[in-house]
Order: structure tokens, then C-alpha cells, then sequence
């Protein structure tokens, strides 16, 4: 039992950490807690990491916060995804918005426009170099 209550406080705990949709998270520390018993005291803990790793489970719940946040990424990647296709190998493209932010820091160089599926027309520029100090 003890180790099914540390491995439900860890899983609680690391899934207070999870980035996106409230359930995703980088690391699982528990479950190298639940290996280690296992090879230290056999097979006889498997059912106490069973009913620990149970419970830390998110319950499934409507969060329009954490879903927009997630469709917002997607379109995000796959814009990102076919304007590298667009772009040429060994050379960083990058939008107006992008280009307007980081301007002052950065050299760029005028692309033009690009057609980008689903999105229309953008205006692109090549990163050239970072702005000496």
C-alpha cells in the first residue's frame, strides 16, 4: 500500500505540471519510482503501482481555455510546417510578424510574398544574420 500512495502523490503532483490540455506532461517521475521497486522487490509490488497509477488520472472535463490553446498550437505548427516546405534548404523564413519583432535584433532580407495553403498570400523575409553589438 505505501507505495501505491507514493505513486498516486507523485503522479498527483507531476500532473500539476502538465503543459497542454492539463494532461500532457514532459516527465514521469513515478514511473521510475514503480521500475526501481519492481526490480529491488520483484513482481509481488506490481499490484500497488496498478492501484497508484489508478487514480492520478485527469478526469476528462470541458476547458475552453486549454482546447482553444490547443487548436491555436495545431494551426500554428501546421503553418509553420508549410511555410519551411515553401522555404529553401540551409535558410530561415520567417512572417511580417515575426519580422517586425525581432527587426532590431536581427538582419533580414525581403522574400516577398508566398502563397501558404490555407492561408493566402504572406509577406516573408530571410534571416540573414543577428545584428552585431
Amino acid at each position: 500500500m505505501a507505495l501505491a500512495a507514493i505513486y498516486f502523490i507523485g503522479g498527483k503532483i507531476t500532473l500539476s505540471f502538465a503543459t497542454l490540455a492539463g494532461y500532457i506532461t514532459p516527465v514521469w517521475p513515478v514511473s521510475g519510482v514503480a521500475l526501481a521497486a519492481l526490480l529491488l522487490w520483484g513482481r509481488r509490488l506490481a499490484p500497488g503501482i496498478f492501484l497508484g497509477a489508478w487514480q492520478p488520472r485527469p478526469r476528462p472535463q470541458p476547458r475552453l481555455k486549454g482546447r482553444l490553446a490547443e487548436v491555436m498550437l495545431m494551426a500554428g505548427l501546421i503553418i509553420a510546417s508549410r511555410m519551411e516546405s515553401l522555404g529553401e534548404p540551409n535558410r530561415i523564413q520567417v512572417a511580417k510578424d515575426t519580422y517586425e519583432y525581432l527587426g532590431d535584433r536581427f538582419i533580414f532580407e525581403a522574400r516577398g510574398l508566398v502563397d501558404v495553403k490555407g492561408k493566402g498570400l504572406i509577406n516573408t523575409y530571410w534571416l540573414v544574420s543577428q545584428v552585431k553589438p
